[in-house]
């Protein structure tokens, strides 16, 4: 079967992307390093809690998740989105794609030019240890509404370096009933589907961001830092 299927990862990247799969090998051989997400972003809790609020309102509460949505949330979310990372890691990753969709406009630009139905969101990154020294800062505890505060301020003047994408429709691609999600084997729901070039699926890696071979070569041919492809089993449609 010609099909190949790939998830997108991302983890912190030296001067070239060869440089760094010879040392992603490297550190996975050695075992420093698990294929876990290296670099770690993720949004403060009350911020995520406002999205996800934000979500099930234009959803009708059939969604929380901002990556599953197939509704365009501008005008209702605040922006731009605030992720949390240690500001020395983004210092020196120089990586295109942060992970969980949040990514340099380069990146975004490559797939927004194919095929796909998606928008996006721009992205600004809170220093973790700001959140760590407010806490430090107040023994007796820090309060949401503290967070909220020293996030909403942080919006008020923040640059936004990065991109949220949203992915707007999803491919009913993975047959449930003859597949094995433990095992992370996928069975086609048909033997040769018609793909955009980047995608997310209906059941099945539902939060990862995927590519076909033709995604994955446009990534690559832009010279982007920071991707890793992960082959995605899959099988043609058992038939009885």
């Amino acid at each position: 079967m010609g099909l190949k299927i790939y998830e997108v990862w991302s983890w912190s990247v030296p001067e070239t992307q060869e440089a760094q799969d010879r040392l992603f090998e490297q550190k996975r051989a050695s075992g420093e390093w698990s294929e876990d997400v290296l670099l770690d972003v993720g949004m403060p809790k009350i911020e995520k809690e406002r999205i996800e609020d934000a979500v099930e309102a234009a959803t009708g509460g059939q969604e929380w998740n901002l990556k599953l949505s197939p509704v365009d949330l501008h005008g209702q979310l605040d922006l731009p989105l605030v992720y949390e990372a240690y500001g020395d890691q983004l210092d020196t990753a120089q990586s295109d794609f942060l992970g969980d969709y949040v990514m340099t406009e380069k990146m975004l630009n490559v797939i927004l030019s194919a095929d796909v139905q998606a928008t996006s969101y721009p992205v600004a990154i809170l220093d973790r240890q700001r959140i760590q020294q407010l806490a430090a800062s107040r023994p007796e505890g820090v309060s949401p509404a503290d967070v909220d505060g020293l996030v909403q301020d942080f919006r008020s003047t923040a640059t936004a370096r990065y991109y949220f994408l949203h992915l707007l429709t999803e491919e009913a691609l993975f047959d449930p009933e003859q597949s094995d999600r433990g095992e992370k084997r996928y069975v086609l729901t048909q033997d040769q589907p018609g793909l955009p070039p980047f995608f997310r699926v209906a059941w099945g890696p539902r939060s990862a961001l995927l590519c076909t071979a033709e995604g994955r070569a446009q990534l690559e041919s832009a010279g982007l830092l920071g991707l890793h492809f992960i082959e995605v089993e899959t099988q043609a449609p058992i038939t009885t």
